[in-house]
């Protein structure tokens, strides 16, 4: 993280999720109506250092919800710092 500017002490790095848009479904909506139910979603800006990037995500389905959509945000987040330190993501 040096290479890209960020302060890293013994604790870590500074990293910061501002969550921008967040919507849930009820639990019981999703599982009895599916995608008739709405989505969930998790919008938010990454901030690292002096750099920012955007991360999202929604699920749609009856089986998907709120937790895969805040993984697949925290992934989106670890690639992005990844990809400014100038590691290989796959």
């Amino acid at each position: 993280m040096a290479k890209i500017g960020v302060p890293v002490v013994p604790s870590g790095a500074p990293v910061v999720l501002h969550v921008t848009e967040f919507k849930t479904r009820p639990v019981a909506a999703r599982i009895l109506f599916g995608a008739l139910s709405g989505n969930d979603h998790i919008k938010g800006t990454v901030a690292v250092g002096g750099a920012q990037f955007e991360v999202a995500d929604t699920a749609v389905t009856g089986m998907s919800g709120l937790g895969v959509v805040s993984r697949n945000v925290g992934k989106q987040t670890a690639d992005g710092i990844g990809h400014l330190a100038g590691a290989a993501i796959e």
